[in-house]
């Protein structure tokens, strides 16, 4: 109510998205450095615990403010003290109620009033000239352009379709970083070429789980919602059509690719295993989103008010996570008994061929059908 963001709402929420996942990261950070230091707490526990008069009461502190009065009135529950305390806890918080009532018949009506004030940068193309303005452009640019925008523009859409996608790795390399594992993974991978099969099955189940956490491509047609009506009338092939939510999907996706990149760099393997696991990857991420291309165009969700709405009870993704995530544990039992890992990469990487070539074919099957009915 007192600043002037409401007319940037979909920017405050894009912004406010964004950081409460980093919080959500910064918090495992944080959980995960205490749990390694658990011994200390042990120590410190112990120490207050030897020292008695009610040490440990003395140090109770929390979010609530009447925390530590209800605690003491608790404590010394059998004399005047405890009975002063409870009474000062019931009055602050009836204090705090009557404060937030107030505040809250001031401020909430104005504040929804404020919501519907938006904010827009017109520009006046008469003044500016024509020239420049209109540019010949082939269609399917045209429609990544503005698949991409409306991602990026919309903050649910940005933040399930691009926030997760880092999100996820995110968390991963958290709890590899704080207790150690990748110094072990190098060595692990470093020590013997038997095991760079194993790594290759486990790029093609790292990325796929990657890939899944982003909504790009279970989400191409359902994205438009009831604006799809307009798609089936433009006088654009379907074809051009179902090729630029691909593009827009292996886009966004490949910042997966990017990732894993990162992390096999890191691992310092060898440069003959990462140019096979970095092929795995780019493969694997056109097999996921044709996958979910193909899911969404079989069974799209158009009818939906609120972005959140979309994505609300949305299996489709976690059906394809534990899909993958059983392909994967297969690819890694082979690896086990089959040492060569150029067979085992041959077999990953055709597998992922040929499956695409299969899920583009049904796509464009059913993209027929649904743009000209």
């Amino acid at each position: 109510r007192v600043v002037p963001l409401t007319k940037h709402k979909d920017a405050v929420k894009l912004v406010t998205g964004c950081l409460s996942l980093v919080l959500v990261v910064g918090l495992n950070v944080f959980l995960q450095g205490n749990a390694n230091d658990e011994s200390s707490h042990t120590d410190y526990m112990v120490q207050l615990m030897s020292k008695g008069d009610n040490s440990i009461m003395q140090s109770i502190n929390g979010f609530f403010i009447v925390n530590k009065l209800c605690a003491n009135s608790l404590l010394n529950s059998n004399n005047l003290q405890g009975l002063l305390n409870i009474i000062l806890a019931i009055l602050i918080s009836i204090l705090l109620v009557v404060i937030y009532y107030v505040l809250g018949n001031k401020l909430y009506l104005k504040s929804v009033i404020g919501m519907s004030e938006t904010y827009s940068k017109r520009k006046n193309v008469f003044n500016e000239g024509s020239k420049g303005n209109l540019i010949a452009n082939s269609p399917r640019k045209a429609l990544v352009k503005k698949d991409l925008k409306i991602i990026f523009r919309t903050p649910q859409f940005f933040i399930n379709c691009v926030a997760m996608l880092i999100y996820m790795p995110a968390i991963f390399i958290v709890l590899f970083v704080s207790n150690g594992s990748i110094s072990k993974l190098s060595e692990f991978v470093s020590a013997s070429s038997e095991r760079y099969g194993f790594v290759i099955a486990i790029v093609f189940l790292a990325t796929s789980l990657f890939i899944c956490s982003a909504g790009t491509s279970y989400s191409s047609i359902s994205r438009e919602g009831k604006d799809f009506k307009v798609s089936k009338y433009i006088p654009i092939g379907y074809k051009i059509q179902v090729q630029s939510k691909l593009i827009t999907s292996l886009l966004i996706n490949s910042l997966g690719l990017i990732i894993i990149i990162g992390l096999l760099v890191w691992l310092k393997i060898n440069i003959l295993l990462f140019i096979l696991s970095a092929i795995i990857s780019a493969s694997t991420i056109i097999l996921v989103s044709l996958f979910g291309m193909y899911n969404d165009f079989k069974s799209p969700n158009l009818d939906w008010e609120d972005e959140k709405q979309m994505f609300k009870g949305n299996y489709v993704p976690a059906v394809i996570a534990i899909l993958l995530m059983v392909i994967g544990g297969i690819y890694i039992v082979m690896s086990l008994f089959i040492k060569n890992y150029f067979l085992i990469f041959l077999i990953i990487f055709a597998v992922n061929i040929i499956a695409s070539n299969i899920f583009y074919k049904k796509i464009n099957k059913l993209a027929k059908n649904i743009y000209s009915n």
